[in-house]
């Protein structure tokens, strides 16, 4: 796994569907952030709104430069699949979308593996992130904060 912040994005490319760095495929630790289970703006925890439930999105800090590293590396794997006529939805205007996979682990503050179902909206997480076939995809998820 590799920092986001120890990225270099000339090292990243785009084979048969996948997304490698330096020839390997790519698993991208990212900053603290926020996590909404639906891309609407208001902050209440009715994730209903989301057509698609598998979607997630990462609400980028426009202050922060750790969040404008990320969002520039999800810009250009967006940019490498779109040179490659590959579908794909991992940028929207100020978020990163995301998609979560059922076989994708989310852990509690205490490190306790728990169900996606139990995670509130409006969350701050850290990602593991794979990208593959025009899709950044969670592999696991540690909540920064507490759980009510």
């Amino acid at each position: 796994m590799i920092s986001y912040k120890d990225i270099n994005t000339l090292d990243i490319s785009l084979e048969n569907g996948v997304v490698n760095y330096k020839n390997e495929i790519m698993l991208m630790k990212t900053p603290i952030i926020i996590m909404k289970k639906n891309d609407n703006d208001n902050d209440n925890d009715n994730d209903n709104d989301n057509d698609n439930d598998n979607e997630i999105f990462l609400k980028i800090n426009k202050e922060s430069q750790l969040h404008d590293k990320l969002f520039t590396i999800c810009g250009y794997i967006d940019t490498l699949f779109k040179l490659k006529k590959v579908n794909s939805k991992i940028i929207n205007q100020n978020k990163i979308i995301i998609n979560n996979r059922c076989d994708a682990k989310f852990f509690d503050s205490n490190r306790n593996c728990i169900p996606f179902s139990k995670v509130k909206n409006n969350v701050k997480v850290i990602f593991s992130l794979q990208c593959k076939d025009g899709r950044l995809n969670i592999v696991e998820g540690l909540l920064y904060e507490k759980m009510e």
